[in-house]
């Protein structure tokens, strides 16, 4: 299984315009696609943590001995 993450956050004007305003995306424009993308990646880090824990390869070999 993959431990990367599914949801890539797109490079747009208002992402990159809300740092030089001193804000958050979410308080600069939290309709733009670059604010929804980062809703969306915290959905996935979320519901990967709800998820059991596949053992390890160490935890495997040691319980094998």
């Amino acid at each position: 299984k993959s431990s990367l993450l599914a949801t890539l956050i797109p490079r747009n004007i208002r992402l990159s315009e809300a740092p030089s305003h001193g804000k958050p995306i979410f308080l600069y424009d939290n309709r733009s696609k670059g604010a929804d993308s980062y809703i969306e990646l915290a959905r996935e880090i979320i519901a990967r943590s709800k998820k059991p824990a596949a053992k390890s390869t160490l935890e495997t070999s040691e319980t094998a001995s």
